[in-house]
This record gives C-alpha cells, structure tokens and sequence, in this order.
C-alpha cells in the first residue's frame, strides 16, 4: 500500500515512527532499520531528513487500522 501526506509529528523512539496527514486521515506508520529512505525518488537520505512538514510518500504493510509498518520512504 502507498499513501501520500505530510509528516506532523516525529517520534524519535526506536523504532523511528511518525504521523502522517492525508486526504483520508491521520496514519502513524512505524519505520524499521530496513526502511529505505530516498530523496525525491533518487537520493538516498538517513532518518535525520524526515521532518514535520515534510512532504512524504511511503509504502508498506498495514499492521492495523491507520498504522503502517514502512519498507520504503520518500521525502518530497
């Protein structure tokens, strides 16, 4: 599954999680040390560039209503 949104909150936990706001709601997804991380599509960036504010772009498994655990982020 891929949802489109901006990060709100961050939570520096390990593992990294974050909230996302979307046109269908508020997810929390769950980032792992497999997560791959990119810019825009390209660049390879570490967890540090994921911000509130940030456009992102992520794709995983849902593990339950709204809750996502992430294989792979992009910021925008």
């Amino acid at each position: 599954m891929v949802i489109d949104g901006t990060v709100v909150d961050v939570m520096e936990t390990w593992p990294l999680q974050l909230s996302i706001h979307t046109t269908s709601g508020l997810y929390h997804v769950v980032l792992s040390e497999s997560t791959i991380i990119t810019s825009e599509g390209r660049q390879p960036v570490d967890a540090g560039a994921v911000q509130p504010g940030a456009a992102v772009e992520v794709q995983g498994e849902f593990s339950g209503a709204q809750r996502m655990t992430v294989e792979r982020l992009d910021v925008r």
